[in-house]
């Protein structure tokens, strides 16, 4: 079969092209963001997304404190005892 003979077009990556993701796909604030927007869209009452967006400023909180990127990839189990732990400590 000929390249011809395909449908579509064929599109070239060029010299400048740059592959990128969506700017803030692993970003906790932007996953935030998405979780109250979807909650809005559920029609979920102002003071329950108030009550996520506080416990979402928490968990930013405690990433820079121990000094860890607010990303995504860098949540894992030691990183959730760490932050309950901190969470029963702070005044």
């Amino acid at each position: 079969m000929h390249s011809e003979n395909r449908k579509g077009k064929r599109v070239k990556a060029g010299r400048d092209s740059v592959k990128t993701t969506r700017k803030g796909t692993y970003d906790l604030e932007y996953i935030f963001d998405r979780l109250c927007d979807a909650k809005r869209a559920e029609n979920v009452v102002q003071e329950t997304i108030d009550k996520y967006m506080r416990a979402c400023r928490y968990l930013t909180k405690y990433a820079e404190e121990i000094r860890v990127s607010a990303d995504i990839r860098h949540i894992d189990v030691d990183f959730a005892r760490g932050f309950v732990s901190w969470l029963i400590n702070i005044k």
